[in-house]
């Protein structure tokens, strides 16, 4: 969303380099407050920048709306630009396993504990037994809602709110994981890809502290390797990432990398493999070598 009478701007820039960097690399464009511009040509010159903007970055405009926010011109366009998009997209489940990164708990009145968040894989249904990190509790699914009513199931893409029976909301919190019992557990020490966006003077050294966000969780740790000193904008090097906390991720996870004073959005990453251990050495020339491309990952590890 970039409004007309401001164009592209530092947060623009930002939100593309996030979205580009967790793998989303198309969508739709609304260009808002049109109605407080008079010069037509101007609101042209806004789109063309937001299309080259979009063109450096290798993200796919499926349409460009003009909104007028005072009428709502333009709106019915963009919602049947949106439907028509999706009516023939299929749901792509990455894992059979459930798995949900929690942004929001609460406690309702004869319910119990509530939280919120997006399904990142899987299906849960109520009655399922599921399991709590990183305080490593395992409970059950009393109720679910997505997006606003009561279901029997939620899947990979919906917004989800679940009821967990016996447990207390200050137990859990943002960045909390839910998931399918037995098949995670926390870490804070992984090997990661780190790609640096084009739009940073920032560069990443070798044990530098950084913010690190992974779902919905906001962690602080240090890069490090023994090959790359200097990480320039553009490039990318696989790092051993030591976080101050644990947390609970899969291979092949993306996450965003902040500065850590002051905040800008600097890079992105991969998990390309969780709960690293062993010495420095061993472990450094282990993960220098590690492929990004997931079957070749599966030989290397095979035959580490």
């Amino acid at each position: 969303v970039v409004a007309a009478d401001d164009g592209v701007m530092p947060q623009t820039i930002e939100h593309l380099d996030i979205l580009t960097l967790l793998g989303v690399n198309k969508g739709w464009i609304a260009i808002t407050k049109i109605d407080m511009v008079d010069d037509k040509d101007w609101i042209s010159l806004i789109e063309l920048d937001i299309k080259e903007c979009l063109l450096k970055r290798g993200f796919q405009p499926l349409s460009v709306n003009r909104i007028n926010n005072l009428n709502g011109d333009g709106i019915k366009v963009l919602k049947s630009n949106i439907i028509k998009s999706i009516s023939n997209q299929k749901d792509e489940y990455s894992s059979e396993y459930f798995r949900m990164n929690v942004d929001r708990v609460f406690s309702k009145t004869g319910f119990g504990t509530v939280v919120t968040g997006t399904v990142l894989n899987g299906m849960a249904t109520i009655g399922d037994d599921i399991e709590t990190f990183p305080e490593k509790i395992k409970t059950k699914i009393r109720g679910l809602q997505c997006h606003g009513g009561k279901t029997e199931k939620v899947v990979t893409g919906d917004r989800a709110a679940i009821n967990l029976s016996n447990i207390k909301p200050n137990i859990l919190n943002r960045g909390s994981v839910i998931c399918t019992p037995g098949i995670m557990k926390p870490t804070n020490k992984i090997i990661a890809n780190i790609t640096i966006v084009e739009s940073t003077e920032w560069i990443i050294k070798n044990n530098q502290r950084l913010r690190c966000h992974f779902g919905t969780s906001e962690v602080l740790g240090r890069v490090r390797s023994l090959e790359t000193k200097i990480l320039e904008k553009g490039n990318n090097a696989n790092f051993i990432l030591v976080l101050e906390s644990s947390i609970t991720i899969a291979m092949d996870d993306k996450f965003i990398i902040r500065s850590y004073s002051p905040m800008h959005t600097i890079a992105g990453g991969i998990v390309l493999y969780q709960n690293l251990k062993g010495n420095s050495l061993k472990v450094s020339d282990f993960s220098k070598l590690m492929p990004l491309d997931p079957k070749e990952r599966f030989a290397y590890l095979i035959k580490s």
